[in-house]
């Protein structure tokens, strides 16, 4: 059965749609055969580019730095998470940034970095990491709109971020970072879309791996309680992955974060939770202490990760 469609079509993944065009004079075969070809082609682009990460507020420059602010190591990167080659020329950055692609390609599953500034890129990042180009402007630091569209300028993704979707995005030196390429457009638009890089610096041209500053947090304490098991901790695995907590310590002492190892073994499910008790753990042993009912910090930090930082 064939309809009359009088809209905007659009499609989040790759797909094959064939149109007819009704006139008083049909058009030869072959011509209408290439304008049903060239619909085909666009639509199976539509929804194949999307933005990965977005490293809007780096950290300064060191002493003898090239770079002027931090503002010159700021990048964004964009992945093809479609099935077939993604020709780029003309695809460009029209809100919060500026840059046009050239003429290229961006294979399945490939990303693209476009920088502020590519001699303080390469002195950060070094040489290895291929580079788009240079855009123009500066990504906020409160957050704004940042829109990608085709060379017609129709807009293939569009969202506005803000800096408090996640705290070590922000200036103490990781990446926003989205949490999972293939998700549904809308969750660009939502925190829970987004997480902070797990390296320092985060991760351009190459997918952030490892764990990720707030993957396991301090949920809910008690403090001052006389009677068993005493004071507690609970620790909550906001991840979508089971997370290792052997080696993991606890404190209540900012100049000393190792006071309590969490043991060998202990595992914390995706989305699950688990409880440190002072009679049975942090409370034991010589480095052995309690919660002040007056208030105080607690600290979680992990063994280093992969870019040499430490979580919690």
């Amino acid at each position: 059965m064939r309809h009359r469609w009088n809209n905007v079509l659009r499609a989040r993944r790759s797909a094959v749609v064939r149109a007819w065009v009704r006139r008083a004079r049909p058009p030869a075969k072959s011509l209408r055969r290439l304008q049903t070809e060239s619909l085909e082609s666009r639509l199976a682009l539509a929804g194949d580019l999307v933005i990965t990460e977005v490293h809007y507020n780096p950290l300064p420059p060191d002493p003898g730095s090239i770079a002027a602010n931090n503002t010159d190591f700021e990048f964004i990167e964009i992945q093809n998470v479609g099935p077939a080659p993604r020709p780029m020329q003309g695809v460009h950055f029209s809100d919060g940034i500026a840059f046009t692609f050239p003429e290229s390609s961006l294979a399945p599953g490939e990303r693209a970095v476009v920088v502020r500034n590519v001699d303080a890129f390469r002195e950060r990042y070094g040489q290895a990491i291929p580079i788009a180009g240079v855009f123009t402007g500066v990504l906020s630091d409160r957050g704004e709109t940042i829109s990608l569209r085709d060379a017609d300028n129709a807009v293939l993704q569009s969202f506005t971020y803000s800096d408090e979707w996640a705290s070590a995005s922000d200036g103490p030196g990781h990446s926003l970072v989205v949490r999972d390429p293939n998700q549904p457009l809308a969750s660009w638009t939502i925190p829970s879309g987004w997480r902070a890089s797990s390296r320092f610096g985060g991760s351009p041209g190459a997918e952030d791996v490892g764990l990720f500053p707030g993957a396991v947090v301090v949920n809910e304490l008690l403090t001052h309680e006389d009677g068993p098991p005493g004071d507690w901790v609970e620790l909550h695995n906001t991840s979508t992955m089971p997370i290792d907590l052997g080696g993991w310590y606890l404190s209540d002492k900012p100049n000393q974060p190792l006071l309590y190892r969490i043991p060998d073994g202990v595992t914390i499910a995706p989305g699950g939770y688990y409880t440190l008790t002072q009679n049975f753990h942090f409370g034991v042993g010589p480095n052995a202490f309690a919660l002040s009912e007056f208030g105080e910090q607690v600290l979680l930090t992990a063994p280093a990760g992969p870019g040499g930082e430490n979580y919690g």
